[in-house]
């Protein structure tokens, strides 16, 4: 497969016209992919990951009315950006400030609309050397007071060449000679070799499994080398950062997007969740008796579970089997959420809030400050009524169109039997980082001495 990189994209019918602007960016080290502007000439599906679009006006449309004009322009975005939001910035090929407008609120009808945008005179800005590096000034000079999308740039930026950095040391010691064959043959040893070492088999299957596994042991290793890289980067500031507060739904959504996998392995993965249907009766009520004291279960509530296995067991296939495969399964309840404070409450018994009030209302009789009450009530209410109970944050589950919680009883821990026929679908993944998280709690939770410590009454 050829590489494709489309993070700076030139729209133009006239190549003549860019090319100064394509050979200045090529000496700069940026790659720019030119498209003519001929709607048989654009991609049969979206570029992901466009960041910087020059746009011409005229494409096939000189002459004509404004209208027009923004209406093949606005063709071509929607075909090269597609329905997704994510950030790009626009330079225009023009001076005609009502075309531009015209462009931006089509583009903002389909929810498209770019970040920002800057516009100039084609011919004047790419008549010299110094004309197009000027013109480049200018755009870096928006792009860093635009300090959030320089930091995305940055971010990309780094990555790719952490992964490039990478791939060059990964094959360092095997060198070209000149013999493709010879080259070829040492490349898929090494990939064999990688194979072999994250299965822990003695041979290999012949299959794509074999690349699979090669790939997530580099995958691994790659993990660490950005860490690594990110810690020893100093990055440019040009913005301060802020903690602004969050909805709940840009809470459930972020944490979606870090920690939650929507299109999971169909194959039994550790960490993949899925929402049994129907429940085991006994089940869902002892969930729901431990985990809500009082009884007051918000609508909607599901029982799943996750696959708890270990990774390497996994990869091993070192779990118990025979016609069936033996998996590790942990339980607990899926809950949709409106209100967030009200399904926290109902996850605590009723004696909690009536010491906390009890003793809020001694400390003011008493006078205390109230920002020392203040943090008392802000310590019940992150009081976890149970060790027992592992409690994931809010994330925005799609097929509910509003933000759930999990909440898993490791008490609830158990093996399963299943053959490939038995195997349930599965609604999601969570990501390895939160899914170890889970599975170290369990262990700590397992191998735990407790106390019998007298609290005060």
């Amino acid at each position: 497969m050829i590489i494709g990189s489309q993070k700076v994209v030139a729209v133009d019918n006239d190549f003549g016209e860019i090319a100064p602007l394509l050979q200045a960016l090529g000496k700069r080290g940026i790659p720019c992919l030119w498209l003519d502007g001929s709607m048989d000439n654009l991609p049969e599906k979206p570029f992901s990951g466009v960041r910087i679009l020059f746009l011409d006006i005229e494409l096939e449309t000189a002459g004509s009315s404004d209208a027009t004009m923004a209406s093949a322009v606005f063709a071509r975005v929607e075909r090269i950006i597609g329905k997704s939001t994510s950030p790009y910035f626009i330079v225009f090929w023009t001076k005609h400030e009502k075309v531009i407008d015209l462009v931006l609120g089509n583009l903002k009808s389909v929810g498209i609309e770019p970040i920002d945008h800057l516009n100039f005179e084609k011919i004047e800005s790419l008549a010299s050397d110094d004309a197009i590096e000027d013109l480049l000034k200018k755009i870096d000079s928006k792009l860093t007071d635009i300090g959030a999308f320089s930091y995305l740039l940055e971010w990309e930026n780094h990555l790719e060449k952490t992964v490039s950095d990478f791939s060059d040391n990964f094959l360092s010691d095997i060198v070209s000679t000149g013999n493709l064959a010879e080259w070829s043959a040492k490349v898929v040893s090494l990939l064999g070799n990688l194979s072999l070492s994250y299965t822990g088999e003695r041979s290999l299957s012949n299959s794509d499994e074999d690349l699979r596994n090669a790939f997530l042991l580099l995958s691994d290793s790659f993990s660490d080398s950005v860490q690594n890289s990110i810690k020893l980067k100093t990055f440019s500031y040009s913005m301060p950062l802020t903690n602004t507060p969050l909805t709940l739904e840009q809470v459930a959504k972020m944490n979606s997007s870090l920690f939650f996998d929507f299109y999971p392995n169909k194959k039994v993965e550790f960490g993949n969740v899925y929402i049994m249907c129907p429940p085991d009766i006994h089940l869902r009520e002892a969930l729901c008796k431990n985990i809500f004291p009082d009884g007051d279960i918000p609508a909607e509530t599901k029982v799943c579970g996750i696959i708890i296995t270990p990774p390497c067991d996994m990869a091993h296939k070192k779990y118990l089997h025979n016609s069936k495969h033996c998996f590790r399964v942990l339980y607990g309840l899926i809950i949709p959420i409106l209100d967030l404070q009200q399904v926290e409450n109902s996850l605590k018994p009723a004696w909690l809030e009536k010491k906390k009030q009890a003793l809020i209302t001694e400390l003011q009789s008493k006078g205390i400050s109230k920002n020392f009450i203040d943090t008392v009530n802000s310590f019940f209410q992150k009081v976890t009524p149970k060790d027992s109970l592992c409690k994931i944050e809010p994330f925005w589950y799609d097929q509910k169109q509003q933000p759930c919680i999990l909440i898993f009883h490791f008490g609830s821990l158990s093996s399963v039997w299943w053959d490939d026929t038995m195997i349930p679908p599965f609604a999601f993944a969570i990501k390895d980082h939160l899914a170890f998280d889970i599975q170290s709690k369990i262990a700590n939770h397992a191998n735990r001495l407790g106390n019998a410590m007298i609290s005060a009454k």
